[in-house]
């Protein structure tokens, strides 16, 4: 079982998602899946300007060169002097061209992994309000834990930054919550836990739905339930619960400045057609200035992995590793 999975098209975007999973995988101790898929009309167009022809198998040859010389060079640069001390450790990344559509083979991919990650660009953000977007079709429908990583500013380090995961009391939210307490703890930062709540409703009785033993508890109730539960998880965690009366996603946005991932549940409750992660969850996707990673309703710290189907399009047949 590979620890995450990463999708590559060649773009500045895919690499430095590339970058975030073998930082991560160094972390987990966990070795790093890179996809390129390269089916129409996801092939990147590197694949195409590379290809002696347009035959399916020099398309082929040219993915996978893409997909060697990404990883090459980003592996090479993960154990340079400079990215850290001597004696980083050398993730394995394992190489996967697969003649399928980007979101279909990185769902398939991720079946038997612990986390997808996704990289974007921000000249492509507006392709997030299309549902069906790749990034958008994984958080939805992944059955793990999915990173969307923006390429970072020019020297720009979050490894010393917190945590951030935002709360309101739903199953979905508190399933986030556990997987960023997780990862704080994994990363020795601490962990902010944000409840925002609407202006014009605070001081009142807004929470969704009841918690056990309590009944209809105010965003303060919700912040003291969730940092109990995560005390009880990590007892040496250190963890800041804040409430802010405002906008969710404009308070996870404008505090994901100074966060190095944002950690948020998809609830999927909004009215807005095509989007598919919840109004809340699409916003932090679109605008959030650091990583988000999407923590889906199927997620579970107990959940066994299903098995991996992987159609080769190319043979015309199913391979079952």
């Amino acid at each position: 079982m590979v620890g995450i999975v990463v999708g590559l098209d060649g773009s500045a975007g895919s690499t430095a998602a590339l970058r975030w999973a073998i930082d991560d995988a160094r972390l987990r101790g966990s070795d790093v899946r890179a996809v390129l898929a390269w089916a129409a009309p996801d092939r990147p167009d590197e694949v195409n300007v590379s290809a002696q022809s347009p035959l399916l198998e020099d398309l082929a040859v040219a993915a996978r060169r893409l997909l060697h010389q990404t990883v090459r060079g980003v592996s090479a640069e993960a154990v340079s002097p400079e990215a850290g001390s001597p004696e980083v450790r050398a993730v394995r990344v394992v190489e996967r061209a697969v003649y399928s559509t980007a979101a279909h083979a990185l769902l398939q991919e991720s079946l038997d992994a612990d986390l997808l990650v996704v990289g974007t660009r921000t000249r492509q953000l507006r392709r997030y309000v299309i549902a069906g977007s790749v990034g958008d079709t994984c958080a939805h429908k992944a059955s793990v834990p999915v990173v969307v990583v923006r390429e970072p500013a020019e020297g720009q380090s979050l490894t010393a930054r917190p945590v951030l995961v935002g709360v309101d009391g739903s199953a979905a939210s508190l399933a986030a919550l556990r997987w960023a307490a997780r990862e704080a703890d994994m990363r020795g930062v601490p962990l902010r836990v944000l409840y925002a709540q609407p202006r014009e409703l605070a001081g009142r009785l807004v929470f969704p739905g009841p918690l056990p033993g309590r009944s209809r508890p105010t965003g303060t109730a919700t912040l003291d339930y969730s940092a109990t539960a995560c005390r009880a998880q990590l007892d040496e965690l250190r963890l800041t619960p804040e409430l802010i009366n405002g906008d969710a996603a404009t308070a996870l946005i404008h505090e994901a400045r100074h966060a190095q991932l944002l950690v948020i549940g998809v609830r999927g409750t909004g009215g807005f057609p095509g989007l598919t992660l919840g109004s809340v969850a699409h916003a932090c996707v679109v605008r959030s200035p650091c990583p988000v990673a999407v923590v889906g309703r199927g997620w579970s710290e107990q959940q066994p992995p299903p098995t991996r189907t992987v159609t080769d399009l190319t043979a015309g047949r199913e391979q079952h590793p």
